[in-house]
């Protein structure tokens, strides 16, 4: 007859006769053949060296449990002590499949940004078999398990006709493609079953034009030229900037205007922004700071080292050219005008002319000791070249101001 897979038939019976004169003596009945484990018998006939008397009779009984779908054929083999010899009872049967159907026959997610969890999506699973579907185990099997996850009310077993959901997600771990597989056993056809799951994980990647800007040295509480860092997403996925802010002990020194657009907003992959910085020291000596952008993307927040000089000092001008004047003469007076533009008082510890030339050039100057915060004081340079051709030399501020000494650059031709 034909059976569902793996439910074992109504049996069947054969009867064997003893039309002879002497005893019928049977030495073995075996099933054999080409799917003979599908068969099974039990009969009444007694073996050897029992015997089915003149005119006695027994009956063989079979069963058919197939194993797989399709036309399944066996013998039972009787053994006896009949002339003709051994008598052969044909066997056969369908395998009917025990069909399990999933709706969809696979998932595809929407791409979604790595270490958070998408929308989930579900599969359907009918049991289109004639007996209960009995579920052993549910599972995600493939190359990246890890990332998709189900839960399922199929409970043990699946009624005929019957349907049951599998509720998936999916939380990529890392970028670009990610495949899995539902896997469901059962006693269905095929099992286990595979459902193919796939999507693609997104991450955004930041990669920052430098890593740190210098400003040199910057007059006290003067803004200094402003400095670009270019931030670009490298990434496949969307970057969410939550801040930008300066970090350090002199942050208040720097700030930022920007074109990033932040959270909510978001800046997508292959896009760039910018952040120009500007320094505007509130001391003197080394100002340090960074600037911190923090956002979704590995090694956030990511950093710029900022570092420059702040001065009390204003010199003008601070480069003094003379024009050309012969051997020996003394050119007019050119002035230089030394500023402390702070808040506290710097001491003058000397004023002189240092360099290659430097006694070419001399110098007077009214500074005194010290020059208070916000006042002025005066050195007048003059140019008397020893030899012909171009000379220079330096002029030279020894002071307390933390980002000294200064220099005024000298240079004359001597003809």
């Amino acid at each position: 007859p034909s059976t569902t897979d793996n439910v074992t038939s109504a049996p069947l019976t054969a009867t064997m006769t003893n039309t002879g004169t002497g005893p019928l003596i049977i030495s073995s009945i075996v099933v054999g053949g080409t799917n003979a484990a599908d068969f099974a018998e039990t009969s009444t006939c007694p073996i050897s060296p029992n015997s089915v008397a003149p005119g006695g009779a027994c009956s063989i009984t079979a069963t058919f449990t197939p194993t797989a779908m399709g036309t399944r054929t066996a013998t039972i083999t009787v053994n006896d002590n009949v002339p003709a010899g051994p008598k052969a009872i044909p066997l056969s049967g369908t395998g009917i499949g025990f069909l399990v159907k999933y709706t969809p026959a696979s998932v595809t997610f929407s791409s979604t940004t790595v270490g958070t969890t998408g929308a989930s999506k579900t599969v359907s699973l009918t049991n289109q078999g004639s007996i209960p579907l009995n579920i052993t185990a549910v599972s995600v099997t493939g190359s990246n398990p890890g990332d998709f996850a189900q839960t399922n009310n199929c409970g043990s077993a699946v009624l005929p006709n019957a349907s049951c959901t599998f509720t998936i997600t999916f939380s990529p771990t890392a970028s670009g493609s990610r495949t899995a597989a539902l896997s469901v056993s059962n006693n269905g056809d095929g099992s286990p079953q595979s459902v193919p799951l796939t999507g693609t994980g997104t991450q955004a990647f930041v990669s920052l034009s430098t890593a740190a800007l210098s400003y040199g040295t910057q007059q006290y509480n003067t803004a200094s030229k402003t400095q670009t860092v270019t931030l670009t997403n490298t990434g496949n996925g969307n970057l969410t900037i939550t801040g930008i802010i300066f970090n350090g002990s002199n942050a208040t020194d720097f700030s930022q205007t920007n074109t990033c657009p932040l959270a909510p907003s978001t800046l997508g992959a292959g896009r760039a922004c910018t952040m120009t910085v500007t320094f505007t020291p509130l001391g003197t000596g080394v100002r340090q700071a960074s600037l911190s952008i923090a956002d979704n993307a590995p090694a956030s927040p990511q950093t710029v080292t900022l570092s420059g000089t702040g001065t009390f000092v204003k010199l003008t001008p601070t480069v003094l050219v003379f024009s050309s004047i012969s051997v020996g003469r003394s050119s007019a007076g050119r002035v230089v005008t030394f500023t402390n533009v702070g808040t506290a008082l710097l001491t003058m510890n000397a004023v002189s002319i240092t360099g290659t030339n430097a006694t070419d050039f001399v110098q007077t100057n009214t500074c005194g000791a010290s020059v208070a915060a916000g006042a002025s004081c005066a050195v007048t340079v003059t140019f008397k070249p020893t030899a012909l051709g171009s000379r220079s030399a330096n002029l030279y501020f020894d002071d307390s101001d933390g980002a000294g000494p200064q220099t005024v650059a000298l240079s004359g031709t001597g003809i």
